[in-house]
């Protein structure tokens, strides 16, 4: 655009623009003062942030809709997530950061535990072809832990 938009022509270009973010959803094209400006940057709509600030109201209106249009167990997380403030939010991340952590040493000690009892099933009983009641991450586990045991026997 070699002319730059003023006035009304402008704000229904901001609009448009707005309904297309919209449209392709969150997870694509959050509606933010300063992703919208880099949009319209990039198109040479706008050259400054000033001409966003006196549309803050629409920018927040159509926000809120985005995010408002999530659904399921994301659409939570971000509705929760936007009333959080910064240290709110590191927080959480850290505390979910531990659970992870937390969730991946209790399936080890789980998995471990399981193939400690496959291990006695198929010593103890005549139980032919337990794998087919495994998972296929516990059958890879099983297998793993063939090659390591039987490589303790070749040392």
């Amino acid at each position: 655009m070699s002319e730059k938009l003023k006035g009304k022509a402008l704000d229904t270009r901001i609009e448009h623009e707005l309904l297309e973010m919209l449209n392709e959803g969150y997870e694509r094209s959050p509606i933010t003062q300063a992703n919208l400006y880099r949009r319209l940057k990039d198109k040479n709509v706008i050259s400054s942030k000033a001409t966003l600030t006196s549309r803050k109201n629409l920018i927040e209106t159509f926000a809120k809709e985005q995010v408002e249009s999530l659904e399921g167990t994301f659409g939570e997380s971000v509705k929760g997530s936007r009333s959080m403030t910064r240290k709110e939010l590191e927080t959480a991340n850290a505390n979910l950061t531990d659970q992870v952590k937390e969730s991946r040493r209790m399936v080890q000690k789980n998995t471990t535990c399981i193939l400690s009892m496959i291990k006695v099933i198929r010593a103890q009983t005549t139980v032919k072809n337990i794998e087919r009641c495994l998972s296929p991450y516990l059958i890879r586990e099983l297998h793993e832990l063939k090659v390591a045991d039987k490589s303790d026997y070749d040392e």
